[in-house]
């Protein structure tokens, strides 16, 4: 299925992706976050307006935001229905969860 919003990101957000990614390396987690990753930029391009939860909306701008959590990823992102874009707006590696 082909593309339906166009994924935008900021130069902040790509060195904050690059820094999750080095520590998904480090933890032996990069191919969970590889593979998280692919799928939710196919989502965000094709359906980014029923993955997660509602977020923030501002109406002013139009922007409708949303979050979700993908495998170790939570992501933060703004929809903008009339030019079909999708701000990528933060992403996280979660915390690997330790047992006792």
């Amino acid at each position: 299925m082909s593309a339906i919003y166009t994924v935008t990101q900021s130069p902040f957000l790509l060195e904050q992706f690059a820094a999750a990614a080095r520590k998904a390396a480090e933890q032996g987690r990069i191919a969970l976050f590889t593979a998280a990753s692919r799928w939710l930029h196919s989502e965000l391009e094709r359906t980014p307006q029923v993955m997660g939860e509602s977020g923030t909306v501002w109406p002013a701008a139009k922007l409708f935001g949303r979050r979700v959590y993908v495998g170790p990823l939570y992501t933060e992102y703004a929809i903008h229905e009339p030019s079909r874009t999708v701000f990528i707006r933060r992403v996280v590696l979660l915390r690997i969860r330790r047992e006792n």
